[in-house]
């Protein structure tokens, strides 16, 4: 519990109401509860404040108040202040330090201090650990693997051989990271696999959600940079490079060698075929199929995918083709 004297002084916002309010967690604006506080960083929400139960709310700095008995926490940012304050809020992991007897470490294997390894982890040989890494109940991590400080890994989560995982990195349970790709080479009527040789790099505060799978390269690496998040479900192809700070979200399928810039944002359900390159800060909409390569800051969307203006422009006109072919009946009916 906490007063919005603290809050306020917290996210650098001038308070507008009772400093000695508590407040005792977050809640949604149009689901307002007593002595919790709430946001509206959208304009569409401002039809809730009226209404709402919350004993507080972050708004921004431009805000008129219509309701004068509730508290208002004014900030540039709304919903960065709101993400502040309900980290405060999170329920704390308590993760023991240390080995738990259950897991099986290789002697080889380095680590760091304050490391947490939870039952029934596996480390190969080789693989190093940095500081401060949590790994989930039932992961694996293979040889030669390296995780970077402050990284958490969830349960049943494999990291494969060489792979490589930077610093606060947080990966969700169920994901495999470095898992041969889909690579056969069709001769005779035989699909003969091609060998995997590259790893899966990962860049520093990267997220990936859960039931991912990121191949491994071929002969090149797989590489994930900086600050990019991925949601659940989503396959990353082999020799497949991802930029930094670009949004992923569920179900989206990467294919082989495609390059994706930085600053990228891809919709759910998207597919992506091989060899392709999304220009940096392109956009692209949910369940696109994409075929070919999209220029920077672009937005596409549609199945195959073009530019968004255009797909809306055919749209409309689909719409319109029920009225056209009564047209052309009585036409011919002439």
């Amino acid at each position: 519990m906490f007063t919005l004297d603290y809050l306020a002084k917290y996210v650098n916002g001038k308070l507008e109401g009772s400093p000695k309010q508590k407040i005792e967690g977050v809640c949604e604006i149009s689901n307002g509860i007593k002595n919790k506080i709430s946001f509206i960083s959208n304009s569409k929400y401002l039809k809730f404040f009226n209404k709402t139960q919350a004993s507080a709310v972050i708004v921004g700095l431009d805000f008129i108040d219509s309701k004068k008995n509730i508290n208002l926490l004014k900030v540039k940012e709304p919903s960065l202040a709101f993400i502040k304050i309900a980290h405060l809020f999170k329920p704390k992991t308590h993760n023991k330090f240390g080995i738990h007897p259950t897991s099986i470490v290789d002697k080889d294997s380095t680590f760091g201090s304050k490391v947490s390894l939870q039952p029934n982890v596996t480390i190969e040989k080789k693989s190093k650990i940095g500081n401060n890494v949590v790994i989930g109940s039932n992961s694996y991590i293979g040889s030669n693997v390296e995780i970077g400080d402050y990284t958490i890994i969830g349960p049943n989560v494999s990291i494969l051989d060489g792979c490589i995982i930077g610093k606060n990195v947080i990966i969700q349970s169920g994901t495999v990271i470095g898992s041969d790709g889909f690579g056969y080479e069709t001769i005779n009527d035989f699909h003969h696999k091609i060998p995997h040789l590259g790893f899966v790099v990962i860049g520093n505060d990267v997220e990936i959600g859960a039931n991912c799978c990121i191949d491994r390269g071929t002969i090149k690496n797989t590489i994930i940079k900086d600050g990019t998040k991925l949601d659940n479900l989503i396959q990353v192809a082999h020799n497949v490079e991802i930029g930094s700070k670009t949004l992923i979200a569920g179900s989206v399928a990467i294919g082989g060698s495609t390059i994706i810039g930085n600053n990228v944002r891809i919709a759910g359900q998207v597919g992506i075929i091989d060899h392709l390159k999304i220009g940096n800060n392109a956009m692209i909409g949910a369940k696109s199929c994409i075929m070919k390569s999209v220029p920077e800051g672009s937005f596409y969307s549609g199945s195959p995918a073009i530019e968004h203006k255009q797909q809306l422009k055919i749209n409309v006109s689909l719409q319109k083709l029920p009225q056209l072919l009564k047209k052309i009946k009585l036409l011919k009916n002439i």
